[in-house]
């Protein structure tokens, strides 16, 4: 295979993240049937960004990206606010991307100390939630 098809390859793959995503529900899965309605707290400052999907990135509102601070930045964020130490969530459910190159999870929250956010699913990285659980949250 020459050069070039591997890197139009490696482009397609790395683009694939950045298209309109389709994600079901797996909170039937053993897997995550027991993490299903746990409270956290936030133990770290956290980002809360609002973010729009679309390709001309339309001010159309698709979800809630929570971040550790400082987050991120970039035409697809619509909003950006900072999430005090001590703030409590309820997480909801899991879901899988369902068109990604690769298997992705993201875990919903809902505010439990505040009515903010509700027009939109606010998300979580699955495995970042694994990953620093203990230390990001109570």
């Amino acid at each position: 295979m020459s050069l070039r098809v591997i890197i139009l390859i490696s482009l397609i793959f790395s683009l694939s993240g950045c298209l309109i995503t389709e994600w079901e529900d797996v909170i039937a899965e053993s897997e995550y049937k027991n993490i299903i309605g746990t409270q956290l707290k936030t133990k770290v400052g956290f980002a809360i960004h609002g973010v729009t999907m679309e390709p001309n990135y339309e001010k159309i509102l698709h979800h809630y990206a929570l971040m550790k601070s400082p987050g991120f930045s970039g035409p697809e964020v619509l909003s950006k606010e900072k999430i005090s130490i001590g703030t409590s969530f309820k997480l909801v459910k899991v879901i899988r991307c369902i068109d990604c190159t690769f298997k992705k999870e993201k875990i919903v929250l809902e505010f439990t100390s505040s009515d903010k956010y509700k027009d939109a699913p606010i998300t979580y990285s699955y495995d970042l939630y694994l990953k620093m659980q203990n230390e990001y949250f109570e």
